[in-house]
């Protein structure tokens, strides 16, 4: 199983939105059993900081200044297009997959939640 992990991390690193989705959706399918997300939560600087930074991202808090909560940039709101995606790129669908793999975590809450201040 860490070797997986370790595959699907590469992939989360990827620049590559497909790539990145393709990783989180391995997740999901992994994370189903409690044994693998005690194990995902024990690697979690190598398995979740990869989906924190997508989060950021599809925030436009990755950077202060790429920022489009805090540059004025454009958004589906103010004129731009629903089809680019969220901030950074982030297309709607990476970031339901990411949100699945969050959701499935809370399922370990005794475990995650001691975590979650770091």
């Amino acid at each position: 199983m860490p070797s997986l992990f370790n595959y699907l991390t590469t992939l989360a690193r990827s620049s590559d939105s497909g790539l990145q989705d393709i990783a989180v959706q391995g997740y999901s399918a992994v994370l189903k059993t409690r044994d693998a997300r005690q194990l995902f939560w024990k690697h979690r600087i190598e398995t979740l900081t990869p989906l924190i930074e997508i989060l950021r991202s599809a925030a436009g808090a990755g950077n202060d200044s790429d920022s489009t909560i805090f540059s004025g940039g454009s958004s589906i709101r103010n004129g731009g297009s629903a089809d680019s995606g969220l901030g950074g790129n982030v297309g709607i669908q990476l970031l339901y997959h990411v949100l699945l793999v969050v959701w499935q975590l809370s399922f370990e809450a005794k475990t995650v939640g001691k975590g979650l201040d770091e």
